[in-house]
This record gives structure tokens, C-alpha cells and sequence, in this order.
């Protein structure tokens, strides 16, 4: 009961934290020179034209009032169209969507099944070569720009050596598998074509791994940090004279009391690659709400560039109350 309490009381809290996002993008776009409606008209267009246009649109309204009448219309569920295509944005992002979530969870599970033995290995090996090898590894990791790291493996795997896909999620000779989460992986499981499946892996795997190479150097680092104080503890030492074998001790005692900080950098990450994907998506013209929150800043189209950000926001919060609420699986001690 005190943890259902504690989530509502969370979930109530986080409604002042969306409206101030909303708030602060929708002034942070509009601030942003231009006019949406002499670029969807055209350069051509006549002034009365475009003075239509911006009429149809609200654009020539009261700021407040675009705001609120955005803001009513939120409250009932509804994003706004997009100005760019006249769609819903809820339909363009539902669209798009799973694209995104598709590349943020094969990112996520290179930054868990990478991150986490090498975390473990370098605390265990401490100040020898696997260790120091570690260290340059996360180091480059995090201290490596996303597009240039992109640029660069396209140049390699893609125009050099020919191994891997460049762009896109499948080849332009292969239909799309049938639509059932939007998810390429998935949907081509479901249809049972290997050949499809096999060559959406190959497609993803850069854009997965670009993504998630400084998320997967930071979670190295957090476990290797966290490793290194609980097997210093007294109840390892206890458990070791106690004859426990050395895998127990690390991967039952150990690592489990040292995923609490571990889970924290994970789930932050995962609301992070979500959100930070526009590079990405963008270099290896991936099709997902990345690209096109970029290909809407282009056209100016607040409400597409409003949604996404409050899409991306509200999937934060949850994240970070799914993480608190893990805390008491973890260890017992915590209470809400």
C-alpha cells in the first residue's frame, strides 16, 4: 500500500514537471526566427497567401493564445497536426515510434551485455592490463563526439570494407515484414522470414552500437566503481572463509548488492538514448521520431517538435520512477 501511495504521489508530481515542458518548449520554438507558413507556401506565394495560411493555422494569434489552445487540446489528448504534412502528431509519432524504441533497447542490451562483464572484469583485475584496457576503452567512450564516431564507422564498415548496411532498417529489394509492433526484429520473427530478420540485424547493428558506445562507457565505469566498494566489504570476506565458491560470491553477493547504481545509470540511459538519437537516426537515416523531429525543426512545425519533446519527457519520468520503485526489489532495507 505504501508503495502504491508513493507512485500516485510521484505521478502527481510529475504533472507540474510536463506542463513546464511544454511550456518551455512551446516559447523556445517560437522564439526561433522564421515563418512556418511562408515555408509551406512557398518562397513564390503572395503576402495575402501567406496571411491565409498563417489565419488557418492559429499562427497569427496571441502567443498565450496558441498556448492555451494547444494546451486544452493536450489536455484531451490531442498533440496537435503537424504543419509540415497536416497529420496528427500522435500519428506521426506513433508511426515513428517504434523505430526509435527499437534502436534504443538493441543499444540497450550492447550497453548491458558489453558494459556490465567488462565492469565486473576490470573491478576483479584491478590496476592490471584488462583494467587499464577498460579505462582507455571508456574514456574514448565517453570523450567520443556521436557524429564524428558515426561518420567514422560508416566510413569503415560501410565504404571500406563493405561489411554492413549504411542507412535505413532494410534493403531496398525486400518488402517490409507485416505490421505488428512497428519493431523490424519483431515483425520479421512473427512473418518467420530469416532472410529478413538476418538483414535487419546487419542494419541496425552500427546505428546500435554508434548510439550506445558512451552509454555503454558509463555503465562500465559505474560498475566497475560499485564493484570495487561492496567487494571490499567485511561480508565478502566472510562469505569467502566460508568456503563459497568465488563465482558465487561475485555474482550472488556481489554484483547483485552493486546493481542499485547500476540499475540508476540504466534506466537514466535508456530516457537518454530515447532523446538522444537524433544524431544518430539522422546520419544513418534511420526512420524513426529523431529524424523526423529534425526534418521538423527544418520546416519549423512546433507542434511536431512539442510533441516529441513531451513524448520523450513523460517516458524520463516514468523511467525514473521505475527505477525508485526497482530499489525496493533490490534491496529489502529500502522502504517507501
Amino acid at each position: 500500500m505504501r508503495l502504491l501511495n508513493y507512485v500516485l504521489k510521484r505521478l502527481l508530481y510529475s504533472v507540474p514537471v510536463l506542463i513546464g515542458v511544454t511550456l518551455l518548449v512551446f516559447i523556445i520554438s517560437h522564439a526561433i526566427p522564421g515563418d512556418p507558413a511562408r515555408m509551406m507556401a512557398g518562397q513564390k506565394a503572395s503576402r495575402e497567401a501567406v496571411q491565409n495560411l498563417r489565419h488557418s493555422m492559429g499562427l497569427d494569434r496571441p502567443l498565450p493564445e496558441q498556448y492555451l489552445r494547444y494546451f486544452v487540446g493536450l489536455v484531451q489528448g490531442d498533440l496537435g497536426k503537424s504543419i509540415r504534412n497536416q497529420r496528427p502528431v500522435l500519428d506521426d509519432l506513433r508511426d515513428f515510434f517504434p523505430a526509435t524504441f527499437e534502436l534504443t533497447m538493441v543499444s540497450m542490451l550492447f550497453c548491458i551485455a558489453v558494459g556490465l562483464p567488462l565492469g565486473v572484469i576490470s573491478a576483479l583485475r584491478r590496476n592490471r592490463p584488462i583494467d587499464h584496457t577498460t579505462r582507455v576503452f571508456s574514456v574514448v567512450g565517453v570523450s567520443m563526439p556521436v557524429f564524428w564516431l558515426g561518420l567514422m564507422l560508416l566510413l569503415l564498415f560501410y565504404r571500406d570494407l563493405g561489411w554492413l548496411p549504411g542507412s535505413g532498417r532494410l534493403d531496398v529489394g525486400l518488402s517490409p515484414p507485416p505490421h505488428v509492433t512497428g519493431m523490424y526484429l519483431v515483425d520479421t520473427l512473427v512473418e518467420g522470414s530469416e532472410e529478413k530478420f538476418v538483414n535487419c540485424l546487419l542494419h541496425i547493428l552500427l546505428p546500435a552500437f554508434c548510439l550506445s558506445y558512451v552509454y555503454l562507457a558509463i555503465i562500465t565505469r559505474i560498475v566497475r566503481s560499485a564493484m570495487i566498494s561492496v567487494m571490499g566489504l567485511d561480508y565478502i570476506t566472510t562469505a569467502r572463509a566460508n568456503g563459497i565458491r568465488e563465482a558465487v560470491v561475485v555474482l550472488k553477493h556481489g554484483l547483485k548488492n552493486a546493481m542499485i547504481p547500476t540499475v540508476t545509470i540504466t534506466g537514466l540511459s535508456i530516457g537518454e538514448l530515447l532523446g538522444g538519437a537524433i544524431l544518430t537516426e539522422t546520419i544513418f537515416d534511420w526512420p524513426g521520431m529523431g529524424k523526423y523531429v529534425v526534418d521538423s525543426v527544418n520546416f519549423l512545425d512546433f507542434p511536431a517538435i512539442m510533441g516529441f519533446t513531451l513524448v520523450v519527457s513523460l517516458i524520463y519520468v516514468l523511467l525514473n520512477l521505475a527505477v525508485d520503485v526497482l530499489y525496493a526489489f533490490l534491496d529489502p532495507q529500502i522502504r517507501y
